[in-house]
């Protein structure tokens, strides 16, 4: 997920000019049996109104539209200073720093308020310190409505027999070890992408249905420092990797001695998620990849269900590859070296 965050942020950054498409898409309403109001078109915005002042398109539409058919910025001048003030403070640092609790819970709330319509920031319980642990959810079913006409940023179907898509509904928890907070920056990059540049998601976002713990180890996350992890590159401070009681939340979905475990079973067991991703760092070990993933080994798996795994494996892996990010397996060693052999991390 890290470099899913960095390669997005490398795209908006990489991509000033957005190729317009020639002519005005016509989302005009029908006023009597011949009247049409013709769209008013201006650099980055297309607004279409009936008589009754309805806008013809989603809000989410005209702002794709007008970053399809702008020259230069792909975002409208007050879209462009909401994006620049929801900035990470791994970005405002230089990447040298990560997002405390309070700073997280803040940005987080921020772009649910600018983007009411798509996603919502709720509390699932308390860790064992009693402060809020939130999920970050992502409705990518309305922002698949993009190109429908609609009242608003809802957006509303396309006909009456129009059949819901299927969802695929991910879980994607960050900062169960807070001294490795990659993921969190990583995810704070994903979701503001989706939103601001939705348009280019098209194809995923109808199925899509993200949801993110922001920080999963409150307690942890709350325990700041610079020097408990001295062979790290980075942050400057970090959590600490127990929380309130100091238990290891990686090792505490089974019994549930801590009231993170719990609320986050909560979660998993109403929603019922097809895919969990866990973010983690590598501790300090001088990898030779950026990125390394590991899986629930096969062999642990309803049969089943295996070649779903290698397909997504595989898949994952070309498409990194295609990007310049080359990835390997998350391994162990067998001793305190590498010489002694490596096995791979069940």
């Amino acid at each position: 997920l890290t470099c899913m965050g960095q390669g997005l942020l490398a795209q908006r950054k990489g991509s000033g000019k957005v190729a317009g498409s020639k002519g005005t898409v016509a989302a005009a309403a029908v006023v009597g049996e011949s009247v049409r109001v013709k769209p008013v078109q201006t650099d980055y915005a297309m607004i279409a109104k009936d008589e009754f002042g309805t806008v013809g398109l989603s809000g989410a539409m005209q702002r794709a539209e007008g970053a399809r058919t702008a020259k230069g910025k792909a975002l409208s001048p007050e879209m462009q200073t909401l994006f620049d003030s929801l900035q990470t403070p791994f970005e405002k640092s230089g990447g040298l720093a990560t997002a405390s609790y309070a700073e997280c819970v803040a940005w987080y709330r921020k772009l649910a308020k600018a983007f009411p319509a798509y996603c919502a920031l709720t509390s699932i319980g308390l860790g064992d310190a009693g402060k809020d642990i939130y999920v970050f959810k992502l409705l990518g079913e309305r922002m698949g409505r993009m190109d429908r006409l609609g009242m608003e940023d809802a957006g509303i179907a396309a006909g009456p027999g129009v059949v819901a898509p299927p969802k695929v509904k991910i879980l994607i928890n960050n900062n169960i070890h807070p001294g490795e907070p990659e993921g969190t920056d990583a995810s704070m990059f994903l979701v503001r992408d989706l939103l601001f540049f939705g348009q280019y998601w098209q194809e995923t976002l109808p199925y899509l249905e993200l949801h993110v713990v922001c920080q999963y180890n409150v307690d942890g996350t709350l325990n700041r420092n610079a020097h408990s992890r001295a062979n790290q590159n980075g942050p400057v401070e970090y959590g600490f990797r127990g929380n309130a009681q100091n238990l290891d939340l990686n090792r505490d979905f089974i019994k549930m001695d801590s009231r993170n475990a719990k609320a986050l079973v909560a979660l998993m067991a109403s929603e019922k998620y097809h895919l969990f991703v866990d973010n983690h760092t590598s501790n300090g070990a001088d990898y030779q990849y950026v990125l390394t993933y590991f899986h629930t080994r096969p062999e642990k798996l309803m049969p089943e269900i295996v070649p779903n795994l290698l397909q997504l494996e595989a898949g994952l892996k070309n498409q990194l590859t295609r990007s310049d990010w080359p990835t390997a397996p998350y391994v162990e060693t067998i001793k305190t070296v590498p010489d002694s052999g490596l096995f791979a991390f069940w």
